[in-house]
């Protein structure tokens, strides 16, 4: 008994630093927070139609390669409700990635994973609350990355669950996923079909009614699934401003790849390829999972939910190295595709902790406590981190100001690389926040001072 409780209280300590984190992290998220929008954030003010009442035509049109409807309907309800405050859409949107840690602390009790080791799975949460993913916390347009990595998770869930009538509700998730970011069609598309796969292995091994009736269903969401996916691709387009693919024969596709993981490790400081050793770990310990399934049963659900969850997020990672690694390996660095790979870092130790490898080497504990804080080194500078790109938004905001004081043109680069005038005027229409405060700060400027501040200044 007094062994359970010490773990229970291991637990709740752990939880209490995650907080702690999470609240230092958003409280910094608030404060150098600059109320205007950034890059394609304005591509939302092309018209001030489809803010004003829901236009489903603008709701389901592509945006590069996605459909971000999910992103869309945040951004009306924002424009509606909060005449688009920045702060307002960035506290929506770190809500959303909350969600994240919480769904997995939740399904590690659920699932029942060794109770023992609840501590250090939730340690190994740490690294989802560094810096490493300041982008999709400080962009409130990058909710997409949020959605699509809870519902690979959830997806997880639904698919390893027992019972079968969890599975359709997969197909909302599915749909949700598809159409938040595109990189979740081969997340989704790789977890159903090893569903299936599962399902059509479990029905040869006990050719039974139920299995049989497993079966069938699982081929019908797998149909209506593919429905899902093509419906997708009605009217799409490649940006023609965007390279061309990078498929995996490619060395450059495996660089891109690799260099996503080597900068969720913090190997940064080690040049390639000697930097790939540990990537390269990473990636062959999340494989193990999936290999499973050739060498083993599922039949565990706790094992399926870590390989359908492994899958769909290594299938995510290897869309994102096909549509972007022509851009180069540097574009791997950026902060807003690390949310796909730092996922995989818990994971890895919910594979250790399954695998009964701590059971028989214990000293793989503090070993894997010591690695989660190398990972976290250097990660946690908040302030310095959201200062910094609190600058570029704050050049931006002078802009704007300037444009409607009417001494600019509308060309403000720290914020969108083209003329926004007509957005600004979309923005003036709608009477938005930031132009109010601009109106506001003007009107403070231009009121005339009362006799008694006067007297004051004499």
């Amino acid at each position: 008994m007094g062994v359970l409780n010490s773990r229970k209280w291991q637990s709740a300590l752990i939880c209490l630093l995650l907080v702690i984190v999470a609240g230092l992290h958003f409280g910094s998220i608030l404060k150098y927070c600059v109320n205007i929008l950034y890059f394609d954030e304005w591509e939302v003010l092309r018209s001030a139609q489809h803010l004003s009442n829901l236009d489903l035509t603008w709701l389901f049109q592509l945006h590069n390669e996605h459909r971000i409807v999910p992103t869309k309907l945040i951004i009306f309800t924002a424009a509606n409700v909060f005449d688009l405050n920045y702060a307002s859409l960035l506290s929506i949107n770190y809500i959303i990635f909350l969600l994240i840690p919480i769904f997995l602390i939740i399904s590690y009790n659920k699932l029942k994973f060794k109770s023992n080791y609840q501590a250090l799975f939730i340690l190994s949460l740490l690294p989802l609350f560094s810096t490493q993913l300041h982008e999709n916390h400080y962009w409130a347009f990058q909710s997409c990355f949020h959605i699509s990595v809870l519902c690979i998770f959830l997806n997880a869930r639904l698919l390893s669950s027992d019972n079968w009538r969890h599975w359709w509700l997969s197909l909302i998730v599915t749909a949700v996923a598809i159409y938040s970011l595109a990189t979740s069609i081969a997340a989704m598309a790789a977890m159903i079909c090893m569903s299936l796969l599962w399902n059509y292995r479990s029905y040869l091994n006990r050719k039974d009614q139920e299995a049989k009736i497993r079966l069938l269903h699982q081929v019908a969401i797998t149909v209506f699934s593919a429905g899902i996916i093509a419906s997708y691709f009605i009217g799409y387009q490649k940006n023609p401003g965007h390279p061309e693919y990078t498929f995996p024969w490619s060395p450059e596709f495996w660089q891109y790849l690799l260099s996503m993981l080597q900068k969720i490790l913090n190997l940064n400081f080690i040049p390639p390829p000697i930097a790939w050793i540990a990537p390269l770990a990473l990636l062959m310990l999340a494989v193990v999972p999936i290999l499973g399934w050739f060498w083993g049963s599922l039949d565990n659900q706790r094992t399926r939910f870590v390989s359908f969850a492994v899958l769909g997020l290594l299938a995510a990672m290897a869309v994102i190295a096909f549509g972007r690694a022509g851009f180069g390996a540097g574009q791997a660095q950026s902060s807003r595709y690390m949310e796909f790979a730092v996922m995989l870092l818990p994971l890895a130790v919910l594979i250790i902790i399954e695998s009964q490898f701590l059971h028989y080497y214990k000293p793989l504990i503090p070993i894997t406590i010591l690695g989660i804080f190398l990972v976290c080194i250097n990660q946690f500078n908040f302030n310095h981190t959201y200062q910094k790109l609190s600058i570029y938004r704050q050049h931006g905001l002078a802009c704007v100001n300037k444009y409607y004081d009417g001494k600019g043109d509308g060309f403000c680069p720290h914020i969108y690389p083209a003329n926004i005038a007509d957005r600004l005027e979309v923005a003036k229409k709608l009477n938005l926040s930031f132009y109010r405060d601009w109106e506001n700060n003007s009107k403070t400027i231009l009121a005339p001072k009362s006799e008694a501040s006067i007297r004051t200044e004499i």
